[in-house]
């Protein structure tokens, strides 16, 4: 469970460290609130890796809570993941 909470924090230091260096503001865009770079780009802040790393934190770091509270309980695992049709999606068919 510590090491999923340090992968967040790991990963939001990151990206608020970027977002410091790069003066980012927070603007309405259409109907969505987001970072945005400086005046005259208005791109949006943040990469599509630096995203998905985030919500993929987020989610471990929410799995991994709830596992261990259920492994505290000594009950069964509610979330239930074989990683075995994962792996068999990627090796060649024969």
């Amino acid at each position: 469970m510590l090491i999923s909470f340090a992968a967040l924090f790991i990963c939001i230091v990151g990206l608020v460290r970027k977002g410091q260096k790069d003066k980012v503001t927070w603007e309405w865009k259409a109907t969505l609130p987001w970072l945005y770079y400086p005046l005259g780009s208005h791109k949006p802040f943040g990469s599509f890796k630096g995203i998905i790393g985030l919500v993929c934190a987020l989610r471990q770091c929410a799995v991994t809570t709830i596992n261990y509270e259920f492994c505290g309980a000594h009950a069964d695992n509610p979330i239930k993941i074989s990683v075995w049709p994962i792996i068999f999606s990627y090796v060649p068919s024969l």
